[in-house]
This record gives C-alpha cells, sequence and structure tokens, in this order.
C-alpha cells in the first residue's frame, strides 16, 4: 500500500471517506487502486500515540505481526476485516507503482492519479462508480510523484516529478500540460496548492529546498 487519500468534498465523505492506493505489486498485471467505503471496513481500533503512562513495549513490531496473523486468520474464518473487504469500484490501468492521487475540491469524486511510468489518469464519477479515462495526460519525462487540483477551477491541476518539473494541465484541453517550469534541481516530490490563495503553489524537492511559485509570474511554457 503506498497512499491512504481521504475524500475532501462533504458528500464524498459521506459515501467514500477514504482512498486506498494500492500499487506495487511484484507484477505489474496486479496493479491497482482501489476505493473502498470505510463503513465497510471493521477491525481492532489502536491508539495513534501511546498515553505517558504506558512503557514502551520493544516487542510491539513482532506483536503487530502477530495481530496482522490473527486478522488474516479471522479473514479466512470470514472475519470482517479490510483483507476481506472488495473494493467498490477498481482501475488497474496503472502499469506501475505510483504515489500521486488527489480528490478534486470542486467536483465532488473527481480524481486524478498518477504513477512512476509518467502516467496521469482522469476519473470522473457516474452515479455510484467512476469512469477512468485509459488515454493518460503525459508530459514528464521522469515519474509522478504528486497531483494536486486547483482549488477554485474544476478542470486544471498541478503535478510535479523526478524530473524536476512542475506541471500544469487543463483536462479540456488535451494530454499535454499547458505549461511546465524547471522548479528544482533535483527531483520534486510534493507539491501543495494554497487554498486560500490560487496563485500561489508551493513545491519541495529532495535536496530539501522549499520554492513558492506565483502562478501569475509564470509564462505559459513547454519544456523541451
Amino acid at each position: 500500500m503506498r497512499c491512504i487519500l481521504r475524500a475532501k468534498h462533504q458528500s464524498m465523505l459521506v459515501l467514500y471517506a477514504s482512498i486506498f492506493f494500492t500499487l506495487q505489486a511484484e507484477q505489474a498485471s496486479w496493479n491497482y487502486i482501489g476505493i473502498f467505503k470505510v463503513s465497510n471496513i471493521s477491525g481492532k481500533k489502536r491508539d495513534l500515540v501511546p498515553s505517558g503512562d504506558e512503557d514502551i513495549d520493544m516487542d510491539s513490531e513482532s506483536n503487530s505481526d502477530d495481530e496482522d496473523s490473527e486478522s488474516e486468520a479471522q479473514c479466512s474464518q470470514g472475519g470482517n476485516s479490510i483483507n476481506c473487504v472488495a473494493p467498490v469500484f477498481k482501475f488497474d490501468g496503472h502499469k506501475d507503482e505510483g504515489f500521486a492521487l488527489d480528490w478534486s475540491p470542486v467536483v465532488p469524486g473527481r480524481l486524478i492519479s498518477g504513477d512512476c511510468d509518467r502516467c496521469i489518469h482522469l476519473w470522473e464519477p457516474s452515479s455510484d462508480s467512476w469512469i477512468v479515462d485509459k488515454n493518460p495526460f503525459v508530459g514528464h519525462k521522469a515519474s509522478v510523484e504528486d497531483l494536486q487540483w486547483s482549488p477554485t477551477e474544476a478542470d486544471v491541476f498541478a503535478s510535479c516529478s523526478v524530473d524536476g518539473s512542475i506541471s500544469i494541465w487543463d483536462t479540456r484541453k488535451g494530454r499535454s500540460p499547458v505549461t511546465s517550469l524547471k522548479a528544482h534541481t533535483t527531483d520534486v516530490n510534493v507539491i501543495s496548492w494554497n487554498r486560500l490563495a490560487s496563485c500561489m503553489i508551493a513545491s519541495g524537492s529532495d535536496d530539501g529546498t522549499l520554492s513558492i511559485w506565483d502562478l501569475r509570474l509564470i509564462k505559459v511554457h513547454i519544456l523541451s
């Protein structure tokens, strides 16, 4: 499991509270993204942080393995755990592992997903399911590391990549970015689109640098 992403829109929080990005299978044909309805998942709850009065169990890792084994045994006997729950929707169009996912904050249920094979797929909600365009957005020269929808524009999103660039895309204008910029000299691992000032994007890279970009000052340019 590579990533867990919580739905951003209130209506999606009711129906599909989280998405589990489960790429990185041993074989490419096993890669998939599954969306689960959290209300269908049950199991033992664990405290995120031990209380101050509790001693730290040095064998906690082995204990966790024991609990996982018990969970698998319960699953095989018909018990209800996350390993037993089928996703409400499954997409296996990615041919490589991936790290990038983002729910649209403007259109309920709209999703984008990216992978290490440079491909970005658009998920469009349809009643209680999704339609995923198998024709990907492609523009980066290396792995897509992060994705962010515009907080105000329903059809615009940003991506960053191991190639050191940030790209801005408009889903209405084909499968290539409308503009790209060389943001860092090393891998760009993360981007964040400012929800209050929609012209601002922050980016972080492998070399430890953090940059803030004003989209109003970026000329439309496609990196060659």
